[in-house]
């Protein structure tokens, strides 16, 4: 949260093309590329000098240790797209403000030579943040719905009351009709790949199943598993902190527990009602 609130140089500039009369766009903008910023491994450097265009800056090795690099970008991925799907996904001005984004953020990585971004979060699937979004959003709403900051530690951040952040603010913009007219938008392919986020032909966009499609290999699960047998490693070595990869390996065996039940759910769909005799 702390890197998401408060504007920066990254984000106001990604968001400059959009019409300043369009103040709620334009904080959905903002938002959007700061989440995105934070994906890709740089964090606001806040200072009394700059306060309200903070520059975006790579993390230093004392901010994470060089061995858990691949671990926390991961991680970062996975709070940060289920994030966005919770928080934003249903604003009525998310297609137009994510290709804005989309655009703002390839020119953003080339000017801080971040190659392609977080490589961990470009070829995620939708189904595996619907899996995500079963196992992690309660945890991951509590930190948010209880951040609060009740002073500018001498750098001129925001003020923050709990549950009423700009995060908050800027989602519950769907329930104001000078806003959005037609109340909540809804989720569709183009969104999603500006997000990059990939999507299965025909796969229902709802958050509700947490399922891959029949006879798919499930998305994702391969990369968290080759996370974690790195990590596992770099443990018995000392390189890296025991507790986060603990934290994905129970991920990973949450996420081995929904896949199992979601195929014995399709399994006994599958199964064809016994006939009658007679009839």
């Amino acid at each position: 949260m702390y890197n998401v609130l408060d504007d920066g140089q990254d984000d106001q500039d990604m968001c400059s093309n959009l019409d300043d009369k369009k103040h709620s766009e334009k904080e959905l903008c903002k938002i959007l590329a700061r989440i995105f910023l934070w994906m890709d491994g740089l964090k606001l450097d806040p200072s009394k000098e700059k306060v309200g265009s903070f520059p975006w800056v790579p993390r230093k090795e004392e901010d994470e240790k060089p061995k858990e690099k691949e671990l926390h970008s991961y991680y970062r991925c996975l709070i940060g797209k289920v994030t966005i799907l919770n928080m934003l996904g249903k604003h009525c001005m998310l297609k137009e403000v994510s290709e804005t984004v989309k655009n703002g953020r390839e020119e953003m990585r080339r000017t801080n030579d971040l190659g392609e971004g977080n490589q961990l979060c470009k070829d995620v699937y939708f189904g595996s943040l619907k899996l995500g979004n079963r196992f992690m959003w309660e945890e991951i709403k509590k930190e948010i719905d209880g951040h609060e900051r009740e002073n500018d530690h001498s750098v001129g951040l925001s003020l923050v009351t709990k549950g009423k952040s700009k995060l908050h603010t800027v989602r519950d913009q769907v329930l104001d009709t000078s806003i959005c007219p037609s109340g909540e938008g809804t989720l569709d392919q183009t969104i999603l790949q500006n997000l990059e986020i990939k999507v299965i032909d025909n796969e229902d966009l709802s958050l509700d199943e947490a399922t891959d499609p029949p006879g798919k290999k499930t998305s994702g699960k391969d990369e968290l598993e080759d996370v974690l047998d790195k990590a596992e490693k770099e443990v018995q070595e000392g390189g890296v902190d025991a507790g986060i990869v603990e934290v994905l390996k129970e991920i990973n065996r949450i996420w081995d527990e929904k896949i199992q039940k979601a195929q014995e759910k399709m399994a006994a769909k599958a199964v064809p009602a016994p006939t009658v005799p007679g009839k």
